[in-house]
């Protein structure tokens, strides 16, 4: 549909970023590192077009569509509300033994210690989606919104907090840490 759109209506404005000159070298380089794949050439071809293009593609169509301070804040609070509803997953997860979205059980880490995996497979997978959720409501938080938001934003916090906490990821905590 992005091809499309710009078919119609084409405006190429986006392109003129900067950033875009570090893609470019970025594809330049993968390109270069296939002189040294010999045996996996096939396997480094299918890499840099179906999996760093395919990347590349969904920035380039993310940065066109979000143009606008409301469209972020959208995808902001969309994203913010689907995090809390995985946080309640994870705490519903450690109080009853099984996530309610895709009923998994806790992994268990060594005897009488289980991390918690929300709808993940593993506690670590978990952690480093609550790293990145963590660290982008601290900075909405840390941003000053309205009060009523700021204690939406406090109180998922915290869920999101404890969630990490449970992982048990050593991993996730340095990860929090650093970030």
């Amino acid at each position: 549909f992005f091809i499309i759109k710009k078919i119609i209506k084409p405006d190429f404005r986006f392109l003129k970023n900067t950033t875009h000159l570090y893609l470019l070298f970025f594809v330049i380089f993968n390109i270069f590192s296939l002189f040294n794949s010999v045996i996996y050439l096939k396997k480094s071809l299918e890499a840099l077009l179906f999996k760093w293009l395919e990347y590349i593609l969904i920035f380039l169509i993310a940065e066109d569509t979000l143009n606008s301070q409301i469209k972020i804040r959208n995808i902001l609070v969309i994203f913010m509300v689907v995090a809390g509803l995985v946080a309640i997953d994870g705490v519903f997860q450690k109080f009853f033994g099984f996530d309610f979205i895709r009923q998994k059980g806790m992994i268990s880490i060594k005897e009488g210690m289980s991390g918690i995996t929300g709808p993940f497979n593993h506690y670590n997978n978990f952690a480093i989606y609550l790293v990145c959720v963590l660290l982008m409501a601290i900075s909405l938080f840390l941003s000053k919104p309205k009060e009523i938001f700021q204690w939406v934003l406090f109180l998922l916090i915290i869920l999101l907090g404890f969630c990490l906490f449970f992982t048990f990821s050593r991993s996730g905590w340095l990860s929090f840490l650093v970030g």
